[in-house]
């Protein structure tokens, strides 16, 4: 198995990194019955210690998907996280399935480092841009940008401040002003989610915060919005729509009492939100 196919074996989903059991099945060797049955075999075990919690490590990790073999037939597969894939693998014996979950770990953090750099890019920031610490901190001007690096400006007691910090550091400070080029999209997408019904599709428990799967709102609105939009425009959303905080946040959702993957707002004011029980 060659490295480029391995690294064929990743893939981001969803900004999720995960592989499949037909591609550790290829990788490995295995007949795909063989590594369905392993997977199928993890989800039915049965753990004595309550605070394991065991089921929300396998829905977390693992999910039944499907695939088109060569005669056009559906057939099932699961798709896995890395924790998943460790933890399938950890039956896999012998030195050259050791070489092969190595490599495959590597894999897995390989397209880490290549989502993170794509959700840094995502911020749109550039030479000129206000921004802020993520953790909280005064307006800065990015004054140079190099590499993952970005060199920023700022006024102290009548005298220009430099640093350099990372670009993941950072997040784009609200302005007062939204582009015209965002505004359109943004005002399509908050007005379609209000007239739905926000408290249907916030997963926050949280009443000064909304988190919204992107995912539910593409099979909501598909012919409203396109991915590749909303993930452009979303982090420009700021008064008088909901301020953008971050993304790819695992929140245990209200709605469906498991974790989703959410994009996350401040509130203008507080959200109304119905607790099940």
């Amino acid at each position: 198995m060659t490295t480029y196919e391995l690294q064929n074996a990743v893939f981001i989903q969803n900004d999720q990194i995960k592989t499949n059991s037909l591609k550790v099945a290829e990788v490995f060797g295995k007949r795909h019955d063989h590594v369905l049955r392993k997977v199928e075999s993890i989800l039915a075990m049965k753990f004595t210690d309550p605070n394991f919690g065991a089921r929300d490590f396998t829905e977390r990790n693992f999910s039944l998907s499907n695939y088109q073999d060569k005669s056009g037939r559906s057939l099932p597969m699961y798709e896995m996280t890395k924790d998943g894939f460790i933890f399938l693998a950890m039956g896999f014996t012998g030195e050259e399935a050791a070489t092969i979950k190595i490599a495959y770990i590597n894999a897995f953090n390989q397209m880490a480092e290549l989502l993170l750099k794509q959700q840094n890019q995502l911020q749109t920031v550039d030479v000129g841009s206000v921004v802020q610490l993520r953790s909280g901190s005064p307006n800065l001007t990015v004054n140079t940008l190099f590499d993952d690096l970005a060199e920023v400006i700022w006024f102290r007691s009548g005298r220009i401040v430099r640093e350099t910090l990372p670009l993941s550091c950072l997040v784009l400070a609200q302005s007062d002003h939204i582009a015209p080029n965002f505004a359109h999209s943004l005002e399509t997408f908050w007005s379609n989610l209000y007239a739905h019904g926000l408290q249907h599709l916030n997963h926050s428990t949280r009443t000064d915060q909304i988190a919204i799967n992107l995912t539910q709102v593409l099979d909501l609105f598909p012919h409203l919005h396109k991915r590749p939009e909303l993930i452009q425009t979303l982090p420009h959303s700021k008064p008088p729509y909901p301020q953008y905080l971050e993304h790819n946040i695992a929140v245990q959702s209200r709605l469906e009492r498991k974790t989703i993957r959410c994009w996350i707002f401040k509130s203008n004011q507080p959200t109304m939100i119905d607790v099940k029980n």
